[in-house]
């Protein structure tokens, strides 16, 4: 699979660890499969809907903590925070969730401008290059 240059198969860097990536229709760039925290659900139930909205249901995950990697925030402009009831920004939770068997739905993944199973270095260069400089090392020393 690498030396074919495919990155939509598990098939790939056998050695290294690599992580679904998502590029979805209505993005800007490269990102983790993420959802918005419903009403009395956890970081973990959020974490796992993303994981399932995004590839179906074939692929068992196993979640090892409840407990995020990392957080993000992005605070709102001043016009922003005026529309959103004075909020002051948003915060982004990253969770680990790790494969345990199965392989992503083709049909839902047709639904992405792009995905892959991608290595840090990768995730990182993408997103470097989408999002700028600080995007991309915060990925690279997240993952």
């Amino acid at each position: 699979a690498d030396s074919a240059g495919d990155i939509q198969t598990l098939e790939r860097r056998l050695k290294t660890r690599v992580y679904l990536s998502i590029r979805p229709d209505d993005a800007t760039g490269w990102t983790l499969p993420n959802a918005v925290l419903n009403e009395n659900e956890t970081l973990l139930e959020a974490a796992k809907r993303a994981v399932t909205d995004v590839v179906g249901d074939n692929l068992k995950i196993l979640c090892l903590s409840n407990c995020p990697m990392t957080v993000d925030m992005i605070p709102y402009s001043s016009e922003e925070r005026n529309k959103e009831s004075d909020f002051f920004g948003e915060k982004i939770f990253f969770m680990r969730i790790q494969y345990e068997d199965g392989d992503v739905s083709k049909e839902m993944m047709g639904k992405m401008d792009d995905w892959g199973w991608l290595e840090r270095s990768e995730m990182s260069d993408k997103v470097k290059a989408e999002k700028g400089e600080d995007a991309g090392f915060f990925y690279k020393y997240m993952l």
